[in-house]
Order: C-alpha cells, then sequence, then structure tokens
C-alpha cells in the first residue's frame, strides 16, 4: 500500500548500519537541551538522523522499515516503530521525572527490544538534559 502511494520508500542508511536517531528539533515538546553533544555521539556512532515531520512521510516510513536500531525521545516521532521490522533494539529517552509507557507497549506488540534512558528533570516544556556518557553506555549495550 505505501509503495503504490509513495512508490519506492527511501532509506537514509546506504550500506551503512540501520542504526536511527529521531531527532525533536523544532518540536514544541520534549526537546533535549544539550541535543547537539546528542548528534555528535549519534553520528560518531554511525546513526543516521531523522526529523519526522509533515512533508517527509516516505523518509520515515522507509527509515524505520530498514532499522535495526532506532534512539529518540518519547512521542509520535516513534510510532514508526509500527513498520520496523521484528527484534528492532529501541532506547526511548524520557526526563526521569516524566515517562509513559505507550510505546514500551507497542514495542511488546511488535517483537522489539525496548530500553527506557533516563536523563535530567523534566525543564519548561518537558526539555531536559541528556547525560552523553551514560547514553553511550546505553547504546554499547
Amino acid at each position: 500500500a505505501f509503495a503504490a502511494a509513495y512508490g519506492p520508500l527511501p532509506s537514509p542508511f546506504d550500506g551503512k548500519a540501520r542504526r536511527l536517531y529521531i531527532t525533536r528539533k523544532g518540536a514544541k515538546l520534549r526537546q533535549i537541551i544539550n541535543e547537539q553533544e546528542v548528534l555528535d555521539l549519534m553520528r560518531a556512532r554511525g546513526f543516521a538522523v531523522l526529523q519526522a515531520n509533515w512533508n517527509n512521510h516516505p523518509a520515515q516510513l522507509g527509515a524505520f522499515m530498514n532499522a535495526e536500531n532506532v534512539v529518540g525521545v518519547h512521542g509520535a516521532g516513534l510510532t514508526h516503530l509500527l513498520m520496523a521490522p521484528p527484534g528492532t533494539k529501541v532506547i526511548e529517552m524520557f526526563p526521569f521525572d516524566h515517562r509513559k509507557t505507550s510505546m514500551l507497549h507497542l514495542c511488546a506488540e511488535m517483537g522489539h527490544r525496548h530500553r527506557s534512558f533516563l536523563g535530567g528533570p523534566e525543564r519548561l516544556n518537558q526539555a531536559f538534559m541528556v547525560d552523553v556518557g551514560k547514553l553511550a553506555e546505553a547504546i554499547e549495550d
């Protein structure tokens, strides 16, 4: 159905490790305050970076359908985990004082391996800091 609607779906991986980081840059809620440090880490670890928005739906589908590892902050950008292959490893980030379980349950239903990663305390608009060293350890686990 998606191929009929969109044609061939693009993949951001091009033969590289199929690691995907979903950025919330520009979102109203749940931004990572030190996201540039997180982006530097992700790129150094071979992650493709995707910003989910209204005009790149085919790119989102292509990325998730080919991903083996997905890291992102809790939010709508992770809903395409429905399209990821079973066994996809997921790290879902939250401020340490604000958690939701919807993606945990979605991952369980889809056969994904889910791990919560807790950052710093929630600030204005649910923004929070991430300890990049601890995130690096979580990725390598």
